[in-house]
């Protein structure tokens, strides 16, 4: 129950800030700074680009949230792994989830 919590969690962040009205003002802001601030807006509006980020993040803020919770006592290598895990993790589900509803109608939106 817990992974569905944080999937959902972290997919509703990518819609929040990557598909709805709140944060438009903010990517039509960004789009506007030339080839970086496009390209920025195009992270922020695919689900499996800010999904990994956002994944990578909540590890690094919450380590061994919820995988690998303590398996390896936290060694810097499993904690790079786990990070890395967590983010394709959210990465995927993610993307999954976006397809699946049809907020993108392809895996190459991005």
């Amino acid at each position: 129950m817990l992974f569905l919590l944080f999937f959902a969690a972290h997919f509703g962040l990518a819609y929040v800030v990557g598909f709805s009205g709140i944060s438009l003002p903010f990517r039509t802001w960004f789009a506007t700074k030339g080839t970086v601030g496009a390209f920025f807006v195009q992270l922020l509006e695919c689900p499996a680009c800010f999904g990994f980020w956002a994944g990578l993040l909540s590890a690094v803020l919450v380590p061994q949230q919820v995988f690998l919770s303590g398996a390896f006592n936290g060694a810097l290598v499993t904690s790079v792994l786990h990070a890395l895990l967590l983010g394709f993790a959210v990465a995927g589900i993610n993307m999954a989830t976006a397809l699946l509803t049809g907020l993108v109608t392809s895996p190459h939106k991005a």
